[in-house]
């Protein structure tokens, strides 16, 4: 392991006092974030909560919000193409939905939808090579290279093969 002065990120750091961590943190090279201050490009954020509690509607948001470059709950999001898939909801209440909050935020990018039947089964070699087909396939679609992917909704049975 690296220790804390040949770090890139603080994910490079020993354990450490949470002092010398913030001191360390000043120095680090400045990372590009895709939601300013809470997600880092190249990094994985969770939204999760009990059932019906607006986790979906969240992602929407976000999945328009970053085709518009707006603000997320405050914090300033970068531009770009997202992807956003999901199992959930009939079409003609997604649609809606989308419609929404599309003309409220109006996005420069339009951000790519995917509806499929039922959760992919990424933690498997077959899930896997599946969920890399739909995103090279997302991508013939998309006019920027797709940057962030939300997957709305997260089960049990949908994890990332290691």
């Amino acid at each position: 392991m690296p220790n804390a002065n040949q770090a890139i990120t603080a994910y490079d750091f020993p354990p450490m006092g949470i002092n010398r961590f913030m001191n360390l943190v000043e120095v680090l090279p400045k990372q590009e974030h895709i939601i300013e201050a809470l997600l880092p490009k190249n990094q994985v954020m969770l939204i999760a909560g009990d059932p019906w509690q607006g986790k979906s509607l969240e992602l929407q948001h976000l999945t328009c919000g970053l085709g518009a470059g707006s603000n997320y709950h405050g914090f300033k999001l970068k531009k770009c193409q997202s992807l956003y898939i999901t199992w959930e909801g009939a079409d003609d209440g997604i649609k809606d939905r989308f419609k929404k909050i599309y003309s409220i935020l109006q996005p420069d990018i339009e951000p790519l939808i995917k509806l499929v039947p039922q959760p992919m089964q990424i933690n498997t070699a077959s899930g896997l090579n599946d969920f890399k087909s739909l995103l090279n396939e997302a991508g013939q679609e998309s006019v920027k290279p797709i940057e962030v992917v939300l997957i709305d909704s997260w089960s049990a049975s949908t994890t990332f093969a290691g």
